[in-house]
C-alpha cells in the first residue's frame, strides 16, 4: 500500500490477497486484485472509505487498512479499530483481509508509507529523537511512529560529537 491523494487516502494493490470470512473463518483467495484506494474522508460503513460515520478527528492516531470482500468483489476499508477487533464491514461484505497500520498526522492526514507484506516503510525518515542529550539511560517513547501491533523496528540513530565530548543524538525511523 502507499498514501495518495494529498495524505486523505491509501492505495491497496497485491498480487493476492487471502481473506477470512468474518462469520464462517472460511478463507478464500484473490490473485491479482484491482488496486484500491481507500479515502478516510468517505462516511462509512462504505467500501472505500471509512467502517464507520463518524469522522477520524483529531489526528496523530493509528489507522488500520483492510482488504474487504464480498464474494465477488474485493475493496478495502480503514478502520481504527485493529486486527483482534477488525473492521466494522459494510452490509454486503462479508470477509476481511489486514493490510496494515498508518499513522495520521495532528493535521488528520495520513503519513506517506509503503507496505510491503508485514512490513512497512515510511517514505521520509520520521524523528523519534531531536537533540538528545541525557547522560544515562533514558526511555524514548516510539508510540507515535511505530504501531501498536508491531512486532518490531528497525532504526537509524545518528550522533553529534563536539570537541568538549558534549553532543546530541537523533534517532530516525
Amino acid at each position: 500500500g502507499r498514501a495518495a491523494n494529498a495524505g486523505h487516502a491509501f492505495t491497496l494493490s497485491a498480487h493476492a490477497v487471502i481473506f477470512m470470512n468474518a462469520t464462517s473463518h472460511a478463507i478464500t483467495t484473490v490473485a491479482n486484485p484491482s488496486a484500491v484506494t481507500v479515502n478516510h474522508t468517505d462516511t462509512g460503513p462504505v467500501a472505500n472509505g471509512r467502517d464507520r460515520a463518524a469522522s477520524f478527528s483529531g489526528g496523530n492516531q493509528w489507522l488500520h487498512y483492510y482488504w474487504i470482500y464480498d464474494g465477488s468483489t474485493v475493496a478495502g476499508i480503514v478502520s481504527t479499530a485493529a486486527p483482534t477487533t477488525g473492521p466494522n464491514l459494510p452490509h454486503t461484505y462479508t470477509s476481511w483481509s489486514y493490510a496494515g497500520a498508518v499513522r495520521q498526522d495532528g493535521t488528520a492526514q495520513v503519513v506517506a508509507t509503503h507496505i510491503l507484506g508485514a512490513m512497512a516503510f515510511y517514505e521520509a525518515h520520521i524523528l523519534a529523537l531531536t537533540g538528545g542529550s541525557a547522560t544515562s539511560e533514558t526511555v524514548v517513547d516510539l508510540s507515535a511512529v511505530v504501531p501498536p501491533n508491531a512486532v518490531s523496528a528497525d532504526f537509524v540513530v545518528g550522533t553529534g560529537i563536539t570537541a568538549d565530548g558534549g553532543g546530541t543524538t537523533d534517532a530516525q525511523l
